[in-house]
């Protein structure tokens, strides 16, 4: 998986733009890891209960992917590189 998350977007949309597609395809898992330890599950769901903590994750999910496609959305535009 680590390889192919190197070579993919290589291969897929050249070597120009390699840097910003690489951190927008990181984006999400990134930010997943960072709000990890602030909403432990059990911390969250001692004081909330399960549809609370639910929600919380639906939120962050939601972030993730509004971040992601932020970020894509003016490589989606750009003509493709040579190569």
């Amino acid at each position: 998986m680590t390889i192919v998350r190197g070579a993919l977007p290589v291969e897929m949309y050249g070597r120009d733009n390699y840097g910003a597609i690489a951190g927008a395809l990181a984006t999400p898992g990134l930010m997943a890891r960072a709000a990890g330890p602030i909403f432990r599950r059990a911390a969250v769901v001692d004081t909330r209960g399960y549809e609370w903590a639910t929600a919380v994750l639906i939120a962050v999910a939601a972030v993730g992917a509004l971040a992601f496609a932020y970020a894509t959305h003016a490589a989606a535009g750009a003509p493709p590189s040579p190569r």
